[in-house]
């Protein structure tokens, strides 16, 4: 019985070792398999990093020695060119000292002839102001006796007014000074003894700065009859243009107590007197 036994064992060890060696043959032939794949894939990445060492080669087209020479040829051509230019620089210095003296007396004189233009021009346009002023007063001037020709018909003593005495009473009253004159040299020709019309139109002149035409109507007046208050404006218009010895003697003739505008009389004695 043993030896039937271990007979047995025998045969089963045999089936046991038979049935191992088929999957060892199998692990041997993977690790075989598996080494010839990493060995094919080097040599694939090898041979396609040589392929792209060609490609950027021939595109270039040029080895790394030749670009090389090249560069160096090329400094030293253009250290050349360096000194060539350099030393006409050095010999050119006067040259450029005077050009740039030059330089700046142009843009002086440039500055120079711009500055008297604008003087020029600024004389013109001062000129022609003074003309346009002149001008504009001898246009007023000349409008001036227009309005007055208009407003003032020449009616003689014989002849009759046009215009009513009370419009031109209301118009030398109301109306401007312009008006206002017009309206009195009517008046004036209507009824030529009446001092106080007179009075009314120098006052009129010298509100409007004429006291040339103001004094030459008081003396009218003085000449038609004595009065204290034209003799009082009188002063006056001679003290505003300068004729002070002239007042000094026509204050002289007016008396106090005639007067109704005596603050006026002080206030030209005062003058007056300051003015030896």
């Amino acid at each position: 019985m043993s030896k039937l036994y271990d007979a047995i064992k025998k045969i089963e060890n045999n089936k046991n070792q038979k049935e191992e060696i088929p999957f060892a043959k199998q692990r041997k032939r993977d690790e075989k398999t598996k080494k010839r794949l990493i060995i094919l894939s080097l040599l694939v990445s090898i041979f396609v990093l040589s392929g792209l060492f060609i490609v950027v080669g021939l595109k270039h087209n040029k080895p790394i020695g030749v670009d090389r020479e090249k560069k160096s040829k090329t400094v030293a051509v253009k250290s050349v060119a360096v000194k060539k230019i350099v030393k006409p620089k050095k010999a050119d210095n006067s040259v450029k000292v005077e050009r740039e003296k030059e330089s700046v007396d142009k843009v002086k004189v440039e500055k120079i002839a711009k500055a008297e233009s604008k003087l020029k021009q600024r004389k013109i346009y001062n000129t022609s102001i003074t003309k346009n002023k002149t001008n504009n007063i001898a246009v007023k001037k000349k409008e001036e006796k227009r309005q007055d020709k208009k407003l003032t018909t020449n009616v003689s003593k014989k002849q009759k007014p046009t215009i009513s005495v009370a419009e031109l009473v209301r118009i030398a009253e109301n109306g401007s000074d312009r008006e206002a004159i017009s309206a009195y040299k009517r008046l004036i020709e209507i009824f030529p003894d009446n001092l106080d019309l007179y009075n009314n139109l120098a006052v009129r002149y010298m509100d409007i700065g004429e006291y040339d035409k103001a004094a030459e109507i008081l003396r009218k007046a003085l000449s038609v009859g004595d009065s204290a208050d034209i003799r009082l404006n009188y002063t006056l218009a001679l003290v505003k243009l300068r004729k002070l010895k002239e007042a000094k003697e026509e204050i002289k003739t007016i008396n106090i107590e005639k007067i109704n505008d005596k603050k006026l009389y002080y206030a030209l004695i005062s003058i007056l007197s300051s003015h030896p």
